[in-house]
């Protein structure tokens, strides 16, 4: 064999070695990093959760070089001392590592470009492998540096308890950054890479372990000059006083905040789950709340209430401070792992104040507008709908705010007609309160009354709109992280005008008069706004207080959705008084009262309660509202009045009557409509001149009305009313059923008839001949 070729098979041997040496390695050149693992805190820095999915490890957090360069110094000191000489692979450590094989004893000799490579690829500790893991170090540190490597193992080298990475665990063990680690605390972390399982921080012997090896790691570093004397005796001392750390444990009483945090945290940047994640809950809070959701069902049980929840936001960005979702997560005979906070429900009349700002806000009612609070039928398809007041009275007209103060029914089923219920649901979308696809024909008025399934969370968020003057917010969980737009800057979903008012109103005891009783749980000793709302069937009962710094919102039902026994929205608002006592102890003794400011530019104006307009010298009753400038009402209070009368008579005084017998009365002449509803409020028909025909106009029944009688009721108990008004009121009416005489009636203009099968045309007429428009009803 000639020379030539022996050389090129000398050159070709080590040629193939280095190539079959770095193709093994090749694949595991990049150390990839895992996913960071979410750690949740509370506003306090308290523990809450981290990431338990599964058996997944973490942290795997982000550490920089410079954070603490102490920390650094350790780990290089008992994990590689050589680092920054050697190109990923120390040819002194695995000569030392050779030599001591043929004597029996084992030392290792991987650094820390193999350990990152190792700990993004792990596998079986065979020749084979580490021979990979060689080859992929020096192509690490060839193609990415030395820092890079450093900062990955500073990113994901062990500390025991399925815990990676020297941030992590700071947090975990320590509770601090990595920056304001002690150097006795550095030198523990660094000791625990060699036997991360038996160097348990928890446990006291692994803690004993550990401290021991971290003495080792402050000598090596002493006598290698990477600390001074003086830090190193320092840090021995506070290695022999320092206490065991204790493992910290989530609070079952906010598993359900928890879970939703958790949720929560997989929509944000995934740099931000690289540092403890500050939630917004208030662990004090927190604590209340969840008791008194607990109370809440313990005092309601015997009422067949079966759950309850309970969210308490700030009021100005909508941070979630409590959120007690059940009044227990394990019990599952009341299937407290449901979070009610999120469960969709009938909403009762807690959606009232948001038609009432849309009305506001759409400028076809204002506060002067009067709302008929007056029985309320329309005829569809299926027949003829009827709705009732909870109380199943009639307060007759009503101010604009004071019918939503008393949360009238009908006066809100008016409003719901004059904006249209398909702009009322789009609100209702716009505030996360509407969820589904379906539309407003489904709804029909029951849009405005509880036809509409809602989520506890999202009303709070919805009544927080409100408070930030009709800016959109939404319930908020963590503090301080990037991404999240704040409240400010939120689009608008009602005017200023229309959410103070609306505020003012809710807020104001004597506006709840008479459905509300004073002193009771829905007044506050600061101004606090108020809503109730109760579900068909009593099936769901809810409250929303409001103040200026805080929203609480409560819940209470049941799983299957079944009926309480009259368990209604004033039993859930004890609850909320109580928690927003807590929340402002101070304001409940009268310190630092923030009212709810008044519309910017409005003017006030005293207006009659009965009539809408400026009030007059003889109105009873008045309440003061705020408008705009230019939209202020002018015109006096028409339906108190003084009327000239026959002193003798008490007929109104005509050119006939004798001077010495006319005298001035006051008189309250409602529209016509509400003649009945006066009658029986003592404000009789006032006497009227004659001025040609009288006018008549059937109120009830409806033209085309179809009616169905019970063959299981008692007949006398089967009527329907017959009811007109008349102008003059003073007017006697005559009805005729089929063209035959029926009734006479005086004012109100009412009478009972009784249902029995057939069809009948209906008219009504006035002693001076004058006929109303007849109707036509079925009865089956």
């Amino acid at each position: 064999m000639s020379f030539r070729l022996l050389a090129r098979a000398g050159f070709a041997f080590p040629t193939a070695c280095a190539l079959v040496f770095f193709g093994i390695g090749f694949p595991r050149a990049y150390p990839a990093l895992q996913g960071a693992t979410p750690l949740i805190e509370d506003r306090r820095g308290g523990y809450l959760t981290e990431d338990l999915r599964g058996s997944r490890d973490l942290g795997f957090w982000k550490a920089g070089v410079e954070e603490n360069p102490f920390l650094v110094d350790a780990l290089l000191s008992i994990e590689d001392t050589r680092f920054r000489l050697h190109p990923g692979v120390d040819p002194i450590a695995v000569a030392r590592a050779l030599s001591l094989i043929s004597s029996g004893a084992r030392q290792g000799a991987s650094t820390i470009a193999m350990q990152v490579i190792r700990l993004a690829h792990p596998a079986p500790r065979t020749a084979y492998n580490k021979a990979a893991e060689a080859s992929a170090a020096l192509m690490a540190t060839a193609l990415y540096g030395r820092r890079f490597i450093l900062e990955r193992y500073l990113t994901t080298l062990p500390q025991g308890n399925r815990i990676f990475g020297v941030a992590y665990a700071a947090r975990r063990y320590f509770r601090k950054p990595v920056a304001d680690l002690s150097p006795a605390e550095c030198a523990l972390l660094a000791a625990i890479p060699q036997a991360p399982g038996a160097m348990n921080l928890f446990d006291l012997a692994g803690f004993a372990r550990a401290r021991r090896r971290a003495g080792i790691v402050i000598d090596l570093m002493e006598r290698s000059g990477r600390a001074d004397g003086e830090t190193c005796a320092a840090a021995r001392d506070e290695l022999r006083s320092m206490r065991r750390p204790r493992r910290e444990y989530r609070s079952d009483e906010a598993l359900h905040f928890i879970e939703r945090t958790l949720a929560e945290s997989g929509r944000l940047p995934p740099e931000a789950l690289r540092r403890p994640l500050i939630s917004t809950l208030d662990p004090d809070i927190q604590a209340f709340a969840s008791s008194l959701v607990v109370r809440a069902v313990e005092e309601n049980e015997r009422y067949r209430t079966g759950n309850a929840a309970l969210v308490v936001l700030g009021a100005e960005n909508g941070e979630v401070l409590a959120w007690a979702g059940s009044s227990g997560y394990f019990d599952r005979e009341k299937a407290g792992a449901i979070d009610y906070c999120l469960a969709p429900r009938s909403s009762g009349s807690v959606l009232k104040p948001f038609l009432y700002a849309l009305g506001l806000d759409s400028g076809i009612f204002s506060p002067a507008s009067i709302l008929a609070d007056l029985p309320f039928s329309v005829l569809g398809p299926g027949g003829e709908y009827r709705a009732a007041n909870f109380d199943d009275d009639f307060l007759g007209p009503m101010l604009y705010g004071r019918a939503l103060a008393n949360s009238r029914n009908i006066p809100a089923l008016r409003v719901l007609e004059g904006v249209g219920p398909e702009r009322f649901l789009g609100v209702l979308r716009s505030l996360g309160l509407a969820r589904g696809s379906r539309d407003a024909l489904w709804y029909g008025y029951g849009l405005a009354i509880g036809g509409l399934e809602i989520r506890l969370a999202d009303l709070a968020g919805a009544y927080a709109t409100l408070v930030n003057d009709g800016r959109l917010v939404e319930p908020r969980f963590f503090r301080g992280v990037a991404g999240i737009a704040p409240v400010r800057s939120a689009a608008s979903v009602f005017s200023p005008y229309a959410s103070r008012l609306v505020l003012r109103w809710l807020s104001d005891p004597q506006a709840r008069a008479p459905s509300f009783p004073r002193l009771g749980e829905l007044e506050y000793a600061w101004p606090v706004a108020v809503k109730t709302g109760t579900s068909q069937g009593f099936r769901d009962a809810w409250t929303v207080a409001c103040s200026r710094d805080y929203i609480v919102a409560v819940w209470l039902g049941n799983p299957e959705n079944e009926p309480m026994n009259r368990v209604a929205g004033m039993i859930a608002a004890r609850y909320a008084h109580e928690m927003m006592e807590h929340l402002q102890p101070l304001q409940k003794e009268g310190i630092d009262e923030r009212l709810f400011p008044v519309p910017a530019g409005a003017v006030p104006v005293d207006l009659c309660l009965l009539s809408g307009e400026a009030a007059g010298p003889d109105c009873p009753a008045t309440s003061r509202e705020w408008f705009p400038p230019s939209l202020a009402p002018r015109a006096v209070c028409a339906v108190h009045r003084r009327m000239a009368v026959d002193t003798a008579t008490g007929a109104l005084a005509d050119a006939e009557t004798p001077a010495a017998r006319i005298g001035l009365r006051p008189f309250a002449v409602l529209p016509p409509e509400y003649a009945r509803w006066g009658s029986r409020r003592g404000l009789g028909a006032p006497p009227a001149p004659k001025r040609g025909l009288s006018s008549v106009t059937i109120t009830a029944p409806k033209d085309g009305g179809r009616y169905l009688v019970d063959p299981d009721l008692d007949p006398r108990f089967q009527t329907i009313p017959l009811s007109a008004s008349v102008s003059p009121s003073s007017e006697t009416l005559s009805w005729f059923v089929n063209g035959a005489f029926f009734a006479r009636t005086p004012y109100p203009h009412s009478v009972r008839f009784p249902l029995a099968r057939g069809v009948y045309d209906i008219e009504a007429v006035a002693s001076d001949g004058a006929r109303g428009t007849g109707v036509r009803i079925t009865v089956e």
